[in-house]
Formats: C-alpha cells, sequence, structure tokens
C-alpha cells in the first residue's frame, strides 16, 4: 500500500487512483447507507504541485463503481500540509469548511490516516453544515 501511495501522490500515476477505488469500493456498499462521496481534500500547495487532488480522483472513481453520487463538499481553511509533521501539529492543523447540505449520509475518502485528525476535522465540518451521517474511508493506517 506504501508503494501505492507514494507512487500516486508524488509520481503522479494517477491511474492507480481507479485501483485504490477498486479496493475502497466495497467497503462502501457495505455500509449501505451513503448518498454522497466525497474527499479529504489536500493543500492548496500539493493540489498545485501535483496538479492534481489524488483523494478527489480516488472518490471520483468510488463513485463510478458504487453508482452513488460524488460531489466536493469540503475545502480546506488552512493551507499547511501534514506529510512529515510531528503528531501534536497533526492533530491540530486540519480545518475544514462544508457547504451547507440537505440532510445526507456521507462518505469522506482519503488515501492514509494517520492520527485521525483530518477524517475528524473533515467529519465534524460535514455535520456542522447539515450531514445526518458521515462514514470515513482510508486506503491505509500509518502508526
Amino acid at each position: 500500500m506504501r508503494d501505492v501511495v507514494i507512487n500516486l501522490k508524488y509520481h503522479g500515476v494517477q491511474s492507480l487512483a481507479k485501483d485504490v477505488a477498486q479496493m475502497l469500493s466495497p467497503v462502501i456498499m457495505e455500509f449501505n447507507d451513503i448518498d454522497v462521496i466525497t474527499w479529504a481534500p489536500t493543500s492548496s500547495t500539493r493540489h498545485k504541485e501535483r496538479g492534481f487532488d489524488h483523494s478527489e480522483l480516488i472518490a471520483r472513481h468510488c463513485a463510478a463503481v458504487t453508482h452513488i453520487a460524488h460531489r466536493k463538499l469540503l475545502r480546506r481553511a488552512n493551507g499547511e500540509h501534514q506529510t512529515g509533521q510531528g503528531r501534536q501539529v497533526r492533530l491540530e492543523q486540519p480545518r475544514f469548511i462544508a457547504r451547507p447540505m440537505r440532510a445526507q449520509r456521507v462518505c469522506v475518502v482519503d488515501d492514509v490516516m494517520t492520527t485521525g485528525a483530518t477524517l475528524r476535522a473533515a467529519a465534524q465540518a460535514l455535520v456542522n453544515r447539515g450531514a445526518t451521517g458521515v462514514r470515513c474511508l482510508s486506503l491505509t493506517y500509518v502508526k
């Protein structure tokens, strides 16, 4: 999984997003209560560097496989990136603003979970703006 994430994020092998979606989609289908799939967006700096948002690609492919709608529901409220940061910074750093929504059950997709702070912040932002339920899913967990 490490090589998949590195090649997708840092080497631009965008086709791997489809492979990741094939792995995540069965879990999304097992949730059996998702109205929309979204993603934890990368920082604007990383997006500019890479030319794409890897989590968005994964979410779009998950939506295609599961036939569940996908929408951009979140934006980062801060521009710092998490890679290489210590635990305390990771826990404090991610902040998201969600679009207002009618009652929806959302699945947030991300590539890696380290502390859970990114997915926790994304879920809280969505609940604050009307989501009735949030499920979070990542490809891998790094301790």
